[in-house]
């Protein structure tokens, strides 16, 4: 653990003691029982159903433990199951692919490089392989362009590793079942302020409403042109991490056409866990809850 990462740990394990007065089971959730998930030696994942539908979730070594949560509680709540992508952003070590072959064997692990060989779909809009061959060491820019680029299903959903999935999303199963046309995306948090352009003006409100935790939508809604558009405009030179860190998700709310936000009662980030509750996203402030909250309310049924 590096001194940052020691410094970060010590932040939360605080805020576990003094906000959440749960200390205690933060601590033995996150360091002893929610990393049982790595030793269960069984397939914990489901046929697919649907080749029309891909799923698709960025993951690091650091976060291979919400990972296998996250996805395991995604096959015992959703019904309409189609191929999973799980994207290494080039921390992945052996054993974690191993570990993630075990508990979901239909998955296919996509390496840093394999995404560039479909290049070609941007081939109209050169610019943008530009940035991505300029900056496709990135997460941000892995997340926005290689589900697009690797998979070739109808419908495409993107989603973190820090969702812990309680019911099945009748609003993402009905928009593949009775072939919608409409894009989704959760919107808990927002980028306002964050995103420059290079004319001095910021994303505007509603288009920074959105949240990228939570991303559906059909291939045809992925539009080249307007993401083409927003990247003439954004200032790549920018140094500000929050400017970089909310670049992905303000692409996708930028270029996905017939865009419509998922109830905000259902997929939520700062709600805690109803009977409403479909999915709920453990940002970074919130990452305690995960353990002793999210884990907790599904150990019995996942492991």
């Amino acid at each position: 653990m590096t001194y940052k990462e020691l410094k970060g740990e010590l932040f939360q394990t605080k805020k576990a003691f003094v906000i959440y007065k749960k200390g205690f089971a933060y601590l033995f959730s996150k360091f002893f029982f929610a990393k049982k998930i790595l030793k269960v030696n069984r397939g914990m994942d489901k046929e697919i159903t649907s080749t029309e539908f891909s799923t698709h979730i960025l993951t690091p070594h650091k976060h291979m433990v919400m990972a296998c949560w996250a996805l395991v509680s995604f096959y015992k709540t959703h019904t309409i199951i189609g191929q999973l992508y799980i994207h290494n952003d080039g921390s992945l070590q052996d054993r974690d692919k191993k570990i993630l072959k075990e508990l979901f064997s239909r998955a296919i692990i996509v390496e840093p490089e394999e995404a560039a060989h479909s290049l070609y779909k941007l081939d109209e809009y050169p610019e943008l392989q530009k940035i991505y061959n300029e900056n496709k060491n990135l997460w941000m820019i892995k997340k926005l362009f290689d589900p697009f680029l690797i998979s070739y299903a109808k419908y495409r959903l993107i989603i973190d590793t820090d969702i812990i999935w309680f019911k099945d999303p009748e609003e993402i199963k009905q928009a593949v079942e009775k072939a919608s046309n409409d894009s989704l995306m959760t919107h808990t948090t927002h980028a306002r302020g964050y995103i420059k352009f290079k004319d001095g003006q910021t994303l505007d409100d509603e288009t920074a409403a959105y949240n990228s935790g939570i991303v559906f939508y059909d291939e045809k809604n992925f539009n080249l042109k307007k993401l083409s558009d927003y990247f003439k405009k954004v200032d790549m030179h920018d140094k500000d991490k929050m400017h970089w860190w909310f670049m992905e998700q303000a692409g996708y709310a930028s270029c996905l056409d017939n865009l419509k936000k998922l109830p905000l009662e259902k997929y939520h980030v700062k709600n805690g866990v109803n009977d409403t509750t479909v999915a709920r996203h453990y940002t970074g402030p919130r990452r305690v809850l995960f353990y002793i909250e999210g884990v907790e309310k599904i150990k019995k049924v996942c492991i």
